[in-house]
């Protein structure tokens, strides 16, 4: 036996001895940080596992330990050498497998680190390359150009704030070389890196540059267009000033007219600076670069056509325009009188109210954009007026005529504002109306139905109930006129802001829902107080005619009652009712009475009949209710001449008993009890 375990534990050890040179050579092999990050992966996955080599150790301590315990000193203390010696090499091993994972391992992560930072900066420079890539976007005026060469600044700095992060990423790429030898990390790597950034840079400080002297270019030609509409304006008031006055005006306005044709030369000066500008501006900036270029062009023509024909007599020129304008004041004040008119006579659109008052907002609203539409007239009349004024013929009471005029423009129209703001918030109030009576409504259907689930007295029913038919009758009216007013959903956007329009839009959708919902729990119960009345007028007249002895006849003949009652108020039951009918009839079999099990039988029976809604069926079972109904009233007479012979306590129990059940029947509300 000692030869075996011998045996073992040699076998056991040499295998141990033999994991552990070879898990040394391998260590030798990979204890190396050079090389791509793959092979660093499979050298770190080789040095991570220690568990093989503590199974080995632990099977070599399991075959020594029947040694130890042997009697052969000699034996004893050679298998203790041996596991020494054992656990000595494999404590060494653990630790070169220790360093040399963990040594690999940093250089893993590191690397890791840096090609996350690199793919980002990578992706950085494409983004910006891409953005390099895409033609400049022209501007419409000389604002817009401004800012956008203030927005190509703010790039352009944060691609110079990006040098730090490279200079972090070169140093950590140098460094990944010197420890790995990889080429993805080589000086090449490195200055294709530094390569791409600095030409991201060199292309975005072009882009400035190109931004800028466009936005300058633009900014010089207003500055030429502004200086020489200012030139224009002074020379045509010096020429004004000139006609109208007494004195010799051959010299001056020969001075004048040289002055004005020397300016062709500016005129044309800006003209090619237009042209620049055009090719470096959207398509609607550069229609108004064309139409200022020409409008400078026409004003300068304009201003010489002026002179040569200041020499002249122009009597008749001043004539027609004169009364140009006067017959276009008089048009102007026949329209805003018949505007005016509009105002103090509205047409009548309905006897509706709420048409008459929205029709009236909209025909107000149209004059009210038909008199900001002259607008446009009166400064046409101005212009005309300023047309006037350079003749030299005193044009002041065409002036006050315009003057006038222009007065009574603005009286109408902010005569029309007014009365159109009013019909506005007259329109607003009457179309938020239905909402406030659902609201009062609601309200008061709310309280009914809170008071009425709280009345235990039979004698406060009376009351609710007429306040529920009170509800009920203006429910339908209601109903309809929050459906009419969910329809007109273009007129509430027109006549409100998008979002209160969207607002009342889905509150009208929720008040009609609610109104709907309450509406059917205010006939439901009303439909139960007035059951609960009737159940009320019968009991207290069978309490009359035989004093609260037995009577689960009377429990029988109630809920047959009960049930009679609904099948002629509804012709089909819901199922809350079929539940309320089923749980009354196991109320009464636990009543004790002797007809409850055949009760019971018979109203489940109905109750399917009911909800497969089949009319025939129905009816025969109604038929055989009543019948049944009238043997129990006739059972019960009989019992109310034998009550007299009954045993007074017995009778009482009774009594109790059915006041008990009746009392839960018309409190419950939810499914039958299991």
């Amino acid at each position: 036996m000692t030869q075996q375990e011998q045996q073992q534990f040699t076998e056991s050890l040499e295998a141990a001895l033999s994991w552990i040179q070879d898990v040394q050579d391998r260590l030798r092999a990979n204890d190396d940080t050079q090389g791509p990050r793959d092979a660093l992966k499979v050298r770190l996955d080789e040095t991570k596992s220690k568990h093989e080599g503590q199974m080995k150790l632990a099977d070599a301590q399991m075959a020594a330990q029947s040694l130890l315990e042997s009697k052969d000193e000699e034996l004893h203390r050679s298998t203790n050498a041996k596991l020494k010696e054992l656990r000595n090499m494999w404590d060494e091993t653990e630790q070169s497998i220790t360093h040399c994972h963990s040594r690999i391992e940093w250089v893993w992560l590191r690397w890791s680190e840096y090609l996350k930072a690199y793919e980002e900066f990578v992706l950085w420079l494409e983004n910006q390359r891409c953005s390099l890539d895409v033609d400049v976007e022209q501007q419409v005026g000389a604002k817009e150009k401004l800012w956008q060469a203030d927005q190509q600044r703010v790039l352009l700095s944060d691609v110079r704030g990006k040098a730090a992060m490279l200079e972090r990423l070169l140093e950590e790429a140098a460094t990944l070389h010197s420890t790995t030898q990889d080429p993805s990390v080589d000086y090449q790597t490195q200055e294709r890196l530094q390569e791409s950034y600095n030409d991201i840079k060199y292309r975005s400080e072009e882009r400035l540059a190109l931004l800028q002297r466009i936005s300058d270019d633009h900014y010089k030609y207003q500055d030429n267009v502004d200086k020489f509409q200012a030139f224009l304006l002074s020379k045509t008031k010096e020429l004004t000033q000139l006609m109208t006055r007494d004195e010799p005006k051959d010299g001056k306005h020969k001075a004048l007219d040289d002055s004005v044709a020397c300016e062709e030369k500016t005129l044309k000066c800006i003209e090619v600076i237009a042209d620049g500008v055009k090719a470096n501006t959207s398509p609607a900036g550069a229609e108004v670069v064309q139409e200022e270029a020409e409008e400078l062009r026409l004003g300068w023509q304009r201003l010489r056509q002026e002179l040569s024909e200041s020499g002249e007599d122009s009597l008749n020129k001043y004539t027609d325009r004169s009364q140009q304008l006067q017959r276009d004041i008089g048009f102007l004040r026949e329209l805003l009188k018949g505007l005016d008119d509009e105002l103090d006579h509205p047409q009548t659109y309905s006897y509706n109210i709420e048409e008459h008052i929205v029709g009236r907002w909209r025909n107000l609203t149209d004059t009210r954009t038909k008199l900001e539409e002259q607008e446009s007239q009166v400064e046409n009349l101005k212009a005309q007026l300023d047309e006037l004024f350079k003749f030299p013929v005193d044009s002041r009471f065409l002036s006050e005529e315009v003057l006038a005029v222009d007065v009574e423009l603005q009286s109408v129209k902010s005569r029309a504002t007014r009365l159109c703001s009013e019909s506005e918030s007259r329109a607003r109030s009457l179309l938020q109306e239905p909402l406030q009576e659902y609201a009062d409504w609601s309200r008061e259907a709310s309280e009914v139905l809170e008071t009425s689930a709280g009345i235990s007295d039979f004698s406060q029913v009376a009351e609710p109930v007429r306040r529920m038919e009170l509800l009920l009758g203006v429910s339908y009216d209601l109903h309809d006129r929050l459906c009419k007013l969910e329809q007109k959903d273009n007129l509430l956007e027109s006549l409100f802001e998008p979002d209160k329009a969207s607002d009342m839009l889905v509150e009208l959708s929720d008040a009609i829902r609610r109104q709907e919902l309450l509406n059917d729990q205010l006939l439901q119960e009303k439909d139960r107080l007035q059951v609960r009345l009737h159940l009320m007028h019968i009991h207290l007249f069978f309490t009359s005619r035989t004093e609260g002895y037995n009577r689960a006849f009377l429990s029988l003949s109630l809920n047959i009652i009960y049930f009679l009652y609904f099948l002629s108020a509804h012709t089909t039951l819901t199922q809350q009712q079929i539940m309320r009918l089923q749980f009354s009839g196991s109320i009464t079999k636990r009543s004790g009475a002797n007809g409850a099990q055949l009760l019971h039988t018979f109203v489940v029976c109905v109750c399917v009949c009911v909800c497969v809604q089949k009319p025939r069926l129905l009816a025969r079972v109604c038929r055989v209710a009543l019948l049944l109904w009238f043997l129990l009233l006739a059972l019960l007479l009989l019992a109310s001449f034998l009550l007299p012979f009954v045993d007074e306590s017995n009778s009482c129990s009774f009594t109790n008993n059915f006041a008990r059940s009746f009392n839960i029947m018309l409190r419950y509300h939810g499914p039958p009890p299991t």
